[in-house]
C-alpha cells in the first residue's frame, strides 16, 4: 500500500520541519521583546509562523494515520 520507509523519512523530515518552526518562533519572541520588530512585524511573522506550523502538523497527522502510527 505505502512504502514505510519513506513514509518514515518524510516523517523524519516533517518533525525536523516543526523543531525549526519551534525555534523560529521562539527567536521571533526574543526579537518582539528586544524591540528590534515592531508589533506589525511581530504579527505578520507570528502568522506565517502558525500557518507553517499548521500545514506542516497536519501533514504529520496524515502520514501517522497512513502508516497506521496512530
Amino acid at each position: 500500500m505505502y512504502d514505510i520507509e519513506s513514509v518514515r523519512k518524510k516523517l523524519e523530515e516533517l518533525e525536523r520541519e516543526k523543531d525549526r518552526i519551534i525555534e523560529e518562533f521562539r527567536k521571533l519572541e526574543e526579537r518582539r521583546n528586544s524591540g528590534a520588530i515592531s508589533e506589525d512585524e511581530y504579527r505578520k511573522e507570528r502568522y506565517r509562523l502558525e500557518r507553517r506550523a499548521v500545514e506542516v502538523m497536519d501533514r504529520i497527522a496524515q502520514l501517522r494515520f497512513m502508516a497506521g502510527y496512530v
